[in-house]
């Protein structure tokens, strides 16, 4: 075979050479691969978490403003049906106080 062997082995070597590295290039890529999907999987699992904790939220605070709601018709009712005679129960109420004091 003569010089054209050498080549033939010396361009074997380096071809298996670079098929080596490609495979360990391979390795390193599924690997970094795998921890980008594992990574992305927990931060999908998170931002489902999130949500459900905002929309939990979101409702206590609408329960919230509805009872806030009830209570303040009910204030307005009750000072409406006092008027002015609310301030003379208040008064009166405040008399019996002190006589049961005394």
């Amino acid at each position: 075979l003569g010089s054209g062997g050498i080549e033939a082995r010396s361009m074997a070597a380096t071809v298996a050479a670079q098929a080596k590295e490609l495979a360990m290039l391979y390795a390193k890529f599924s690997s970094v691969n795998m921890m980008l999907e594992k990574v992305t999987e927990a931060a999908a699992i998170e931002a489902r978490s999130m949500a459900a904790t905002v929309a939990a939220q979101d409702t206590e605070l609408a329960t919230l403003r509805a009872k806030n709601r009830y209570l303040r018709r009910r204030r307005e009712e009750a000072e409406e049906a006092l008027g002015s005679g609310g301030i003379e129960m208040r008064a009166m109420a405040a008399k019996v106080a002190a006589q049961d004091t005394e």
